[in-house]
């Protein structure tokens, strides 16, 4: 992440995680989080249309149907984000 950039916690997650603080701070990151979600995806919605957001770059893994048991576990790999499988693959 860039400097200035913004990282929003959705949902409830676990009681304590571990945040590298000093990365946060040198890099002036906006740390925050929302619990309700109300009014959340329209914006979400606008901001992709808008192309203010990339999606393709949190896509870490693609698999197909058959791979689909590898595609489950990928997420616990190290800088593994979002896995997606093509049933058509």
């Amino acid at each position: 992440m860039g400097p200035a950039g913004r990282v929003i916690l959705v949902g409830l997650g676990a009681d304590d995680v571990e945040l590298p603080v000093s990365y946060i701070q040198n890099r002036e990151i906006w740390l925050s989080g929302v619990f309700r979600y109300t009014n959340t995806w329209p914006l979400a919605i606008r901001l992709i249309a808008d192309g203010k957001v990339d999606l393709d770059i949190l896509v870490t893994g693609r698999f197909a149907l058959a791979d689909a048991e590898e595609a489950l576990k990928s997420g616990k790999q190290p800088g593994q984000l979002k896995a997606v499988v093509y049933p058509g693959r």
